[in-house]
C-alpha cells in the first residue's frame, strides 16, 4: 500500500502531494525462505509556531547475515531522523534563518546517531533482556544474592552493527529545505524555475566505490560520513528520495529522471489518489526487470512541480522506462472514470 497524503505548506504557496512506498525486492521474494523487506519509508506533517514542518525519509537495511536486524534498523533510523528534525526546529527557533545551514550541518548528524543508538539499545533490551527479567524475578524469590549478580547483555558496537542501515532524509521548515544522507540511495531536487531546470542529485557521491559496501548508520564514525545541504524552499518545486534498489534499476540517470517525470505527469493528469494506486505494481516491475533488490520511492511535489511536468515532452517522459507502459495502461481507465456519474 502506498503511503500518500496531501500536505499544505503556506511557504510553498500551494498544496504539496507527499507520497512514500516500499516494496519487497523480486529476488528476495522468490528466495525460500523469503527475506523480509529491508527498506522502510516515513512521512511527518506537523507545525511549530503556526508554521508547517514537513519531513520525509527512506532507509535501506543492509540485509546480510552480519546485519540480521537491519530491517528493524532501517525503521529505527527513520524514527530517529524525523524526531531529531522536530527537535532541531525547536532548538533553532530563536536563531536566524542565515544560521540554519551551519547549525544543521554541525548538529543534525550527531543528533540522529545518538537517537538511533538509543533506539537500538531499547530494542535489544526488549528482545534479549525480558527473558532475563523473568529469570531475575524467580532468582530474587529464591535467592536475592543470585539476582544481584545477574547482568544484562551490554550494548556494544557489534550489537549496533546488526541494525546496519542507510538513511536519506529531507525536511522543510522556516522556508528552507534540509537534506541529509548516509550511505547509498539518492535525493533529487526538482528545479522548475529560473535558469536551471530539471533534476539535481543532491549527493552525487553516495559512499565507498569498492564492491557493494556503503557507509552505514551503525558504524562508529557514522557522524563523519553524513552529507548535508540546506537550500531555499522557493528554489525547488519538488523532492524525490529513493533507495539504491531504484537507482540501480536504471542504467542511465536520464532513465531514472524520465521515470520521475512520468510520476509527476500521472499526478497532474489523474490526481494524487489514482497516481498513488499505480505505484505498487510499477515498483514491483522496476525490481523484477532491474536490480531485484527492495525498492523505495518517496517524494514531495508542489503545484509548481506539476505545472512543470505538464510542459515536459511526453515522449521524453516515457523514453527508456517501464513506467510509460504502466501510465498508458492506466490512462484509459482513469479517463473512463471521469465519465462515470
Amino acid at each position: 500500500m502506498c503511503t500518500s497524503r496531501v500536505l499544505f505548506d503556506p511557504v510553498a504557496k500551494s498544496a504539496i502531494f507527499g507520497f512514500g512506498l516500499s516494496r519487497q525486492g523480486y529476488s528476495h521474494s522468490v528466495n525460500r525462505p523469503a527475506q523480509p523487506c529491508q527498506d522502510n519509508v516515513m512521512i511527518h506533517q506537523g507545525s511549530f509556531r503556526a508554521e508547517p514542518v514537513l519531513a520525509l525519509a527512506v532507509a535501506d537495511g543492509h540485509g546480510s547475515a552480519r546485519y540480521d536486524r537491519s530491517d528493524v534498523g532501517s525503521y529505527l533510523a527513520l524514527a530517529a531522523a524525523l524526531e531529531c528534525f522536530q527537535e532541531f526546529v525547536v532548538m533553532t527557533a530563536n536563531r536566524t534563518v542565515e544560521e540554519l545551514p551551519v547549525l544543521f550541518r554541525n548538529e543534525f548528524a550527531r543528533m540522529v546517531k545518538r537517537n538511533f543508538d538509543r533506539r537500538v539499545a531499547v530494542h535489544t533490551y526488549l528482545l534479549e533482556s525480558i527473558p532475563f527479567l523473568v529469570m531475575d524475578f524467580i532468582r530474587q524469590a529464591q535467592s536475592p544474592d543470585a539476582a544481584r549478580k545477574k547482568k544484562h547483555p551490554p550494548i556494544d558496537g557489534e550489537t549496533i552493527e546488526r541494525y546496519g542501515t542507510t538513511l536519506q532524509f529531507v525536511g522543510m521548515a522556516r522556508g528552507r529545505v534540509f537534506a541529509a544522507g548516509i550511505g547509498d540511495g539518492a535525493i533529487l531536487f526538482w528545479h522548475a524555475n529560473g535558469s536551471f531546470g530539471g533534476f539535481e542529485e543532491v549527493f552525487p557521491e553516495s559512499g565507498p566505490s569498492i564492491g557493494s559496501d556503503t557507509h552505514s548508520l551503525c558504524s562508529g564514525n557514522a557522524v563523519f560520513n553524513f552529507r548535508t545541504q540546506c537550500v531555499d524552499a522557493d528554489s525547488l518545486a519538488g523532492v524525490f528520495l529513493c533507495t539504491d534498489g531504484v537507482v540501480n534499476s536504471y542504467a542511465q540517470d536520464a532513465d531514472l529522471h524520465a521515470m520521475l517525470r512520468s510520476i509527476m505527469e500521472n499526478v497532474r493528469r489523474f490526481g494524487a489518489i489514482r497516481a498513488a494506486e499505480v505505484l505498487p505494481p510499477f515498483l514491483d516491475e522496476v525490481s523484477r526487470k532491474g536490480s531485484g533488490d527492495d525498492v523505495t520511492l518517496a517524494g514531495l511535489l508542489t503545484g509548481r512541480c506539476l505545472a512543470a511536468a505538464s510542459r515536459e515532452d511526453t515522449a521524453q517522459a516515457g523514453a527508456g522506462t517501464a513506467v510509460a507502459e504502466t501510465a498508458a495502461a492506466e490512462a484509459p481507465e482513469a479517463e473512463n472514470a471521469k465519465d462515470e456519474p
